[in-house]
């Protein structure tokens, strides 16, 4: 069973401003500039909060529950689990904050999103958050607010983050004071 979290987008949303803080719409804007005016594919779109900074965005989702509620305020999403699913073609193609869902396959998610953008793909990925806690309990319940069909134990670090995105090539590291933003382009 999903954590609460992932019950609606609006709780989502509210959770995830919580954590962001400061660093809630920051994100979403060094994004959305680095996308520019290209189609954008938004992988694990969450509550497509990112479309508010997207001109042509469309997301795939596998949560039911949140691609029900999105679709009710006509964003282009689609339910997809992109760990069974293809991942379609698009200019740019974009992940945030959902890489940890993937490990210990994270680094195949990573090569299908590079071979399926055309242009760019940005991947923007934590590396503070409660669930890499060194209290335990912090730990625990940063772990399991973050549970969907199965607990994600592991979180990337700041350095883990740099190293597995210089070793594909990303053209830029970003560093979002919370995040670490890749910029993949295509030549």
């Amino acid at each position: 069973m999903n954590s609460p979290i992932y019950w609606h987008p609006k709780i989502y949303e509210i959770v995830t401003k919580i954590l962001y803080n400061k660093n809630y719409v920051k994100r979403y804007k060094e994004i959305g500039k680095e996308a520019k005016d290209l189609e954008v594919l938004d992988l694990c779109c969450g509550d497509c909060k990112l479309s508010n900074f997207i001109r042509n965005y469309r997301g795939i989702d596998f949560n039911k529950n949140f691609v029900e509620a999105i679709n009710k305020k006509n964003i282009n999403i689609e339910l997809r689990d992109i760990s069974s699913q293809n991942i379609p073609k698009s200019e740019c193609i974009i992940m945030q904050g959902s890489l940890y869902q993937f490990i210990p396959n994270h680094e195949k998610i990573i090569k299908r999103i590079l071979n399926e953008s055309i242009k760019k793909a940005i991947i923007s990925e934590p590396y503070i958050n409660m669930a890499s806690s060194k209290n335990r309990i912090l730990a625990f319940i940063g772990k399991l607010f973050t549970k969907t069909s199965k607990m994600h134990e592991k979180r990337f670090t700041k350095k883990e983050l740099i190293v597995l995105f210089k070793k594909y090539e990303a053209n830029k590291i970003i560093d979002l004071g919370r995040d670490i933003m890749a910029v993949f382009e295509k030549k």
